[in-house]
Parts: C-alpha cells; sequence; structure tokens
C-alpha cells in the first residue's frame, strides 16, 4: 500500500510539474506578444512625431524660400529658389501622405484614449494648413519665375494669419502624439 501512495504521489508531481510548465510558457508568450503590441504602438507614435518634425522643416524651408524670393536682391539665387519650390513641396506631400497612412493604420486600442477619427481628423486639419502655406509659397515662386517680381512681393503679403492657423493646427495634432 505505500508503495502505492508513492507512486501516486509521483505522478501527481509530474502532473504538476507540466501543468506549471505549460502554464509558463503560455504566460511567457501572452507577455511577448504584449511587449511586441506595445513595440509596434511606441514605434508608431515615434515615426509621426519625427516625419512631423521633417515637415516643420520643410515648411520653415519654403516660408524663408519665399521671402528670399521677393527681398533677396540677387536674381540668380532667387530663380534658383523660386524653381526648387516645387520639389520641395512635393516632398512634404510625400512626407505627409505617410503620416496619414500612419494615423489610418492604427487601431483604436494603439491610442490611448484618443479615438481614431480624433487623430486622423487632426492630422487632416495640419495637412490642410501646410498646403495653404506651401500654396502661398508655389504662388511666390511661380510669379517670379513669370518674370513679375512684384506680383510675387504681393502674394507674400498675409502669410502671418496663414501661419498661425498652422501653428494652432500643429499644436493640436502634437497634443495628440505626444500624449
Amino acid at each position: 500500500m505505500g508503495k502505492r501512495i508513492g507512486t501516486r504521489i509521483v505522478v501527481m508531481l509530474i502532473a504538476m510539474v507540466m501543468l506549471f510548465s505549460v502554464t509558463s510558457f503560455i504566460s511567457g508568450q501572452a507577455q511577448q506578444a504584449a511587449l511586441n503590441g506595445m513595440n509596434s504602438i511606441q514605434e508608431k507614435w515615434t515615426q509621426l512625431q519625427r516625419l512631423e518634425t521633417q515637415v516643420v522643416k520643410m515648411v520653415e524651408e519654403g516660408k524663408f524660400a519665399a521671402n528670399m524670393i521677393v527681398w533677396y536682391q540677387n536674381e540668380t539665387a532667387q530663380l534658383s529658389l523660386a524653381e526648387s519650390m516645387p520639389d520641395k513641396i512635393a516632398l512634404t506631400e510625400d512626407i505627409m501622405a505617410q503620416m496619414l497612412a500612419i494615423c489610418e493604420s492604427m487601431k483604436e486600442d494603439d491610442l490611448g484614449g484618443t479615438s481614431k477619427t480624433d487623430i486622423v481628423t487632426a492630422m487632416n486639419n495640419y495637412i490642410a494648413a501646410v498646403r495653404v502655406v506651401q500654396e502661398q509659397a508655389a504662388e511666390v515662386a511661380s510669379l517670379y519665375v513669370a518674370g513679375d517680381p512684384e506680383a510675387s512681393k504681393n502674394a507674400n503679403n498675409g502669410a502671418t494669419q496663414k501661419i498661425n492657423a498652422l501653428t494652432e493646427a500643429e499644436e493640436a495634432l502634437n497634443a495628440i502624439i505626444t500624449t
């Protein structure tokens, strides 16, 4: 009878060790999946911030170029800046398309309490504000290339209101990205 109890205890111990091993394995897999999900979310937010920084830089370069086209007194430099404007705008459009694609690829649980609709709306508002500022810079450049520096100068007027609208849209987007 002592052997049967000993055998039962050994069988029970083996079963418990196996159950513990299976449970530990499943728990480890669940932790790894959760960590991978968090890393993916963090990567998306980091990429959005990096791209947004690039857009800010491109917009600043466009505003600077528009001002230089209007106020600089070197026709060669002014023409060069004006002719390069469409390429700068195209690059900015590509970056903004990447940003929008990241926002649209997010799942509701990726957003930490922010709705997907809110972030996509903020991104679209930001893109629209960037486009307004860039359209003005493009107009300044195209008028200069067309040989009308006075009209180019006039097209650069009113930039402050457009820049203020862009700043507001940028702040709203950053509030979502950095939370």
